[in-house]
């Protein structure tokens, strides 16, 4: 299970002195012993599954993505080097991303199984991909392939 590697990982960090990676991976800990415990609120009691784990590391990601420009513009580089640094201790958990050719043809795949013809049918498409390929597909080119194939 995924939350066990991250723990493992968080160990051999510690062990081996990797500052970086125990501060992101203690984060990341914190974050998964959040969902838990609002699960558990709300009356959900099974584990996080390894799609919703990986889908809240992709979700870490993307908030450290789009923080970075944010710190460069205001001159605080140290910053924008700590948040990729993080997303690099985090990305060796999720799966590798899919390259252009298997996306176009999980796209294609989603094309026919939803029998999508129309841009109006983008959304229900998109859904599809999503829960399918979660953390490991740029949703943004793929919105962008849809578009070119929709009519």
């Amino acid at each position: 299970m995924l939350r066990e590697k991250v723990e493992a990982a968080l160990r051999e960090a510690v062990a081996v002195n990797d500052e970086p990676a125990v501060r992101t991976l203690r984060l990341v800990r914190c974050a998964l012993n959040e969902r838990r415990s609002c699960d558990k609120e709300s009356g959900r009691s099974e584990q996080v599954s390894d799609q919703e784990v990986e889908r809240m590391l992709a979700a870490m990601i993307q908030q450290r993505r789009e923080q970075i420009p944010r710190y460069e513009e205001q001159g605080q580089l140290e910053l924008a080097r700590q948040e990729e640094e993080e997303i690099e201790v985090i990305s060796r958990f999720l799966p590798s991303a899919m390259s252009e050719e298997a996306m176009l043809a999980a796209v294609d795949a989603a094309l026919a199984r939803t029998g999508a013809q129309k841009v109006k049918d983008l959304g229900r498409v998109l859904t599809e991909l999503k829960a399918q390929f979660a953390g490991r597909m740029d949703f943004g080119r793929a919105k962008l392939l849809l578009q070119q194939r929709l009519h």
